[in-house]
């Protein structure tokens, strides 16, 4: 295989990956109030959440310097690299 086709495929894996993460753990929520008699949440409630979060406005104290913006961007760009 090339090289371009194995960077394909490692990008992909790491999307579904990412993408199937917060239904997994909504599956097992669910799965767990079933089996305790409950009738727990949606399994696509995680999913929910995230997109309720990334819609709200970011908070940032008035005096705050430029680094407080870029910090939280820097940083899930260095997590992303290194996964």
């Amino acid at each position: 295989m090339g090289t371009l086709t194995t960077v394909c495929i490692v990008l992909a894996q790491a999307l579904l990956m990412v993408a199937v993460a917060p239904l997994w753990e909504g599956l097992v929520a669910a799965l767990e109030a079933r089996a305790t008699l409950r009738v727990g949440p949606s399994p696509l409630a995680p999913w929910r959440e995230l997109v309720t979060r990334a819609r709200r406005e970011p908070l940032v104290p008035t005096g705050a310097s430029p680094l407080a913006r870029v910090a939280p961007v820097a940083m899930l760009a260095a997590t992303l690299v290194a996964a």
